[in-house]
């Protein structure tokens, strides 16, 4: 009897285990509408402080980026050419 009782531990061990991932893997429950269009006005409001921050006229390079708004170390230049194409 005292088998049988040490041989259910790693069987009650499995049961818990699959219980356990059934519950995590379920999907989330759909958000409330209410949730969903504070997070869209949020989603506004830090827009238009964005693009109030930026000033007027052309937008701000972003990133690895020079003045012209264009990537620095573009693929269409050779690699040590120190200058863009079409610049003397």
């Amino acid at each position: 009897m005292k088998v049988l009782l040490w041989l259910m531990i790693p069987v009650a061990a499995l049961i818990i285990g699959i219980i356990w991932a059934s519950v995590r893997s379920r999907p989330p429950r759909p958000a409330a509408m209410q949730d969903s269009m504070a997070s869209f006005s949020r989603f506004r409001r830090a827009l238009a402080t964005a693009h109030a921050s930026s000033g007027p006229g052309r937008a701000r390079p972003v990133g690895n980026a020079d003045a012209d708004g264009r990537p620095q170390g573009d693929l269409d230049e050779p690699a040590g050419s120190g200058t863009r194409p079409g610049q003397p």
